[in-house]
């Protein structure tokens, strides 16, 4: 009698193990599936963001090429017309002294204008991005910005550049146009600097100004006001760059780094 109960109760114990292991397997199993599941959809969802944001992207830069040609291209030579024929009405009524400081007054209206929409032309779709590389272009957007002696700017490169792919580098120069602007428009800092160190496996950007500084957190989350570094984030996301951004009442410092890989590098 003690034997059968002892077996009976070893079996119950092992059924019970059983069980208990088959839950747990279960329990495991379900738990993975669920984090598997979860991954795939944060995965997707990531990528989804990703198309969104660079369908955005391309949108806008082809916006801004279609524009930057009819500026340049048709209201840009109308107006270099028009100051032609100006000039020419001046050298023709040169004997009258009021029509002929007139027209050249006209004339050189038309130059500021043109002036004008060249830059925001270039602003646009800079040549030298295009043609130079990143370096050049934001070295010309830096000394363009230039406004001395009420906003200094200086740049300075360093080491072995080498060409990002189109994406890569319309996206990190739209991004460090960003920062510029931003700085201009709400910093009142009086100098900037700019400094790109190309290192071998790494492009090493610094942007810093002696302006107010900000609460970069609290602006990024405003719904009104973060809207410029929302785009900044998403662009720097898809390029796989890192950045740190530091800002106090002693200025605002941003340093930004772009791997330099396959990904990156225009091949």
């Amino acid at each position: 009698m003690e034997y059968e109960l002892t077996i009976f109760i070893l079996s119950g114990t092992a059924g019970t193990l059983v069980m208990a292991g088959f839950i747990i397997y279960f329990v495991i199993s379900y738990q993975k599936k669920s984090f598997d599941a979860q991954l795939r959809f944060e995965q997707l969802k990531t990528r989804a963001e990703k198309e969104a944001t660079l369908a955005s992207f391309r949108g806008q830069e082809n916006e801004r090429q279609r524009i930057a040609k009819d500026l340049h291209d048709d209201i840009g030579a109308s107006l270099t017309a028009i100051k032609m024929s100006m000039s020419f009405l001046g050298d023709k009524f040169k004997k009258n002294k009021a029509l002929h400081e007139e027209l050249m007054e006209i004339r050189d209206t038309l130059t500021l204008s043109i002036d004008g929409i060249r830059a925001i032309s270039h602003n646009l779709m800079p040549y030298a991005l295009t043609n130079l590389g990143i370096s050049r272009s934001v070295e010309q957007l830096v000394n363009r910005v230039a406004n001395p002696p009420h906003y200094k700017t200086t740049f300075h490169t360093s080491g072995a550049s080498v060409r990002l792919n189109e994406e890569v580098r319309l996206m990190l120069f739209r991004s460090i146009q960003e920062i510029i602007h931003n700085s201009i428009k709400h910093s009142r800092a009086a100098l900037l600097k700019v400094n790109f160190t190309w290192e071998k496996d790494q492009l090493s950007i610094r942007i810093e100004d002696n302006g107010c500084g900000f609460n970069y957190e609290k602006t990024l989350n405003n719904v009104n006001s973060g809207i410029g570094l929302k785009n900044l984030e998403s662009r720097f996301r898809i390029i796989g760059v890192t950045h740190h951004v530091k800002s106090d009442e002693n200025g605002t410092g941003y340093h930004i780094i772009l791997p330099l890989n396959s990904n990156t590098i225009s091949l």
